[in-house]
């Protein structure tokens, strides 16, 4: 049995990030085209800008560096990528390396992809809630 609570722990801290952003949408909406005269003031498009960055960092820290598996070297996104093994050209693109391991039945390497995953998705989300995490 595969234990998948590494990657809903992970995308729980997510729900931070996604709410966050909600929530700066919305004062950014409300201080620029609301009350102002659609014009950014600086500390706010200071902040934005730090997000931006932690949002194009987010894929790049998304990769584990010794491949998705041994047999995948090349490959190194853990969240988007072909599966090494497909019977249809429309194979989902998303967590090939546990894709791999469950269509090898390797339920070891399985648990291994689940929780490298888990703590990947955990690692790029803390990143938002730290200040100068991209900065």
């Amino acid at each position: 049995q595969i234990d998948l609570s590494p990657i809903k722990h992970a995308l729980d801290t997510w729900t931070f990030v996604v709410k966050e952003w909600e929530h700066i949408l919305s004062i950014w909406n409300q201080i620029v085209n609301e009350d102002g005269n659609h014009e950014e003031p600086s500390l706010i498009a200071i902040h934005r800008w730090a997000w931006n960055r932690k949002l194009a960092a987010t894929p790049l820290k998304q990769v584990e560096s010794q491949g998705i598996s041994h047999e995948r070297r090349s490959y190194k996104n853990v969240i988007f990528g072909p599966t090494l093994w497909s019977s249809s050209t429309y194979e989902w693109w998303s967590f090939p390396g546990i894709r791999d391991a469950l269509r090898s039945k390797n339920w070891n390497a399985a648990q291994e992809s689940v929780n490298a995953v888990g703590d990947i998705l955990q690692k790029t989300a803390i990143m938002f809630k730290e200040e100068d995490a991209a900065e």
